[in-house]
């Protein structure tokens, strides 16, 4: 049996990562009483970055098909996190904002996520940190498009 390299084994840490941060996210919103899952409060960054946007624009964002985003934010206007209104601009469109209670599930679990980044950093010195950045940004350009 040969001995594994480490380019053999490359996103395992990233997936343990990836799996573990997901975990927590859905622990913390479990424990705040916030009716989302950690992918509902990606969706609901993509929504907080600008004065409300289109579901169709969330698809894009997000790389997510109209139709789960369609169900993604109906599930969230039904919690009381999102509310959908008439684009003025275009009456065909819905824009989603969120509502009092996304922005302050939004802005809790901004905190929560900005404490568990510092946690995970601890031991890793700045340079370190920005190195790990880079890199994880440079394999994040080189992912397939999705459709």
């Amino acid at each position: 049996m040969t001995a594994a390299r480490p380019e053999d084994d490359l996103l395992q840490p990233v997936i343990d990562v990836f799996n573990g941060f997901r975990g927590w996210m859905q622990q913390v919103l479990d424990e705040q009483g916030i009716a989302a899952s950690p992918l509902d409060l990606w969706l609901m960054s993509v929504v907080a970055e600008g004065e409300g946007c289109s579901q169709q624009s969330l698809a894009q964002a997000t790389g997510r098909d109209k139709a789960q985003v369609t169900r993604m934010a109906a599930r969230l206007v039904q919690a009381g996190l999102l509310q959908r209104a008439p684009d003025a601009a275009d009456g065909r469109r819905w824009r989603l904002t969120l509502t009092d209670a996304g922005k302050a599930a939004h802005r809790q679990m901004q905190r929560q996520r900005k404490r568990l980044a510092a946690t995970l950093a601890a031991d890793l010195s700045a340079e370190e940190q920005a190195t790990l950045t880079r890199l994880l940004g440079r394999m994040a350009a080189r992912l397939p498009a999705t459709d």
